[in-house]
């Protein structure tokens, strides 16, 4: 009897192990496809590249000075001198990434780069920005090139609010009202007694 029990106790321990180490092996599972990378389409028009002359679109991690250190993808354009249309495609997990414009020094890039996040495998873009470089030439002062937000919320109407009327300025509009009122009735009554006066007048200049 008691190597039955010793046994039965055995065996229960092994399953409870084995049980733990499934559920464990599951979860880690279900973490790795959740952060599978998936190919991501991207279109980009770079306008004002002179022809012959090379730039390049880079994928990143975004970094907090808005910047490419380590790039995911490279995309090089040879300029035409005309508008160029570039179709990219990168495997990207969920996440934040930075696309940026490598250009000469001698162009002013409007705006340097586009910042733009990756949720369920689809690039949020809630306003359905279009991604368009203007190349421009660079200004003779200190200008400084921008990164849009590809993935803000748009931007809500800024409600318009009308400050409540002060007592006292209600209280100023009644006696402007009053004393208008009043200086009317003054004039309409002096009217009356002059048109009179010129009656009578006239009557006793008939008369005579």
């Amino acid at each position: 009897m008691g190597n039955k029990r010793i046994i039965t106790i055995i065996g229960s321990v092994a399953m409870m192990l084995t049980v733990t180490a499934l559920t464990c092996s599951t979860s880690l599972t279900t973490s790795a496809i959740g952060y599978t990378a998936v190919s991501i389409e991207m279109s980009a028009t770079v306008n004002g590249l002179a022809q012959g002359e090379t730039a390049t679109l880079l994928i990143g991690q975004e970094t907090p000075d808005l910047e490419v250190q380590n790039a995911l993808f490279e995309y090089p354009i040879i300029g035409t001198g005309e508008s160029i249309q570039k179709d990219m495609v990168a495997d990207l997990e969920d996440g934040y990434y930075l696309l940026l414009l490598e250009a000469p020094d001698n162009y002013f890039r409007e705006p340097k780069g586009y910042s733009f996040s990756v949720h369920d495998s689809v690039i949020v873009n809630p306003t359905g920005k279009t991604i368009t470089f203007d190349l421009k030439p660079m200004p003779p002062y200190p200008a400084s090139e921008a990164v849009i937000d590809l993935s803000a919320p748009p931007k809500q109407p800024i409600p318009i609010q009308i400050p409540p009327t002060p007592a006292s300025t209600e209280h100023n509009y009644f006696w402007q009202r009053w004393l208008v009122t009043a200086v009317m009735a003054i004039v309409v009554i002096a009217l009356v007694v002059v048109l009179v006066l010129w009656r009578r007048r006239s009557r006793i200049s008939h008369k005579t």
